[in-house]
């Protein structure tokens, strides 16, 4: 079985990708179940973009989110 991602290996993910997956790393910064970061997702609470069949988090709206500022990203 697999270990849990920590708080602290999502915050990495989400600094220096623009875009991580819904499970794990967004559930993990946001403190959701799978289902719940799923769920949250199609009522448009966080923003996604598609690519085929795969549904991705953005990044910079994940960190406006969290108040977690990275550089170059707008005020």
């Amino acid at each position: 079985m697999e270990k849990p991602m920590t708080i602290e290996e999502a915050i990495e993910e989400v600094m220096r990708k623009p875009l991580v997956d819904l499970w794990p790393t967004t559930a993990t910064l946001l403190n959701l179940s799978r289902s719940g970061v799923y769920d949250a997702a199609e009522r448009g609470e966080i923003d996604t973009v598609r690519i085929g069949r795969l549904l991705k988090a953005v990044s910079s709206s994940l960190r406006r989110k969290i108040k977690l500022a990275a550089p170059g990203d707008a005020a």
